[in-house]
């Protein structure tokens, strides 16, 4: 509630209490514990996918890596995060799953996020977008997970013209993430994830 634009509006110990309460409230994230009594948040995560398709599911588990990521976002959840991540991860994610859909964690290899675009699980944003010389570059070192300052450096430009160049992309493309952009250059082939090859 300390973020202006966040309101939290329900707030239970399980989840039959957040299944309860959630058929009266309009949620648009849902923060999810995987260990809960009564009803866990796997079972909950069961109901949550197949009911309220529109609300966005960000799993927070003592139980973490890669194997447990790539595990709850087949299942349909949204992200996944450690329950000691810093507190400006799970904002972040959450604002992530909120405008684009998904949380893409540092975690997350480009392999998985091209299986979960080829499976339905990520939707790609507009397709029909065309993106700049230098912007598809940018976007092919996103997908190496590298940061603005290592782009910048990479490309000999400043830390603001990236950021600059990053913002329009997304301005093109629709979405207010860099993981956006990631997921628009696999899905379009800008970078191949099999080989680690960049496209011509």
């Amino acid at each position: 509630n300390d973020e202006d634009d966040f309101e939290v509006v329900i707030a239970v110990p399980n989840g039959a209490e957040l299944l309860d309460g959630i058929k009266n409230k309009a949620v648009d994230v849902v923060i999810l514990d995987l260990n809960m009594p009564v009803l866990d948040g796997r079972e909950a995560l069961k109901v949550l996918v197949k009911d309220y398709r529109e609300t966005k599911i960000i799993i927070v588990s003592m139980y973490y890596g890669h194997g447990y990521i790539e595990k709850y976002m087949k299942l349909g959840a949204h992200g996944y995060l450690s329950k000691d991540c810093a507190p400006l991860n799970l904002t972040r994610a959450i604002r992530d799953v909120y405008h684009d859909g998904h949380f893409i964690h540092k975690l997350c290899t480009t392999k998985l996020i091209s299986e979960l675009i080829d499976e339905g699980f990520i939707t790609p944003p507009n397709a029909s977008a065309s993106l700049s010389e230098i912007e598809i570059e940018i976007a092919q070192l996103i997908c190496q997970k590298k940061s603005t300052d290592e782009i910048a450096g990479v490309l000999g430009l400043s830390v603001e013209e990236i950021e600059n160049h990053e913002q329009r992309a997304m301005k093109k493309l629709g979405i207010q993430s860099r993981a956006g952009i990631m997921i628009y250059a696999l899905k379009n082939e800008i970078y191949v994830h099999a080989n680690k090859q960049l496209r011509d």
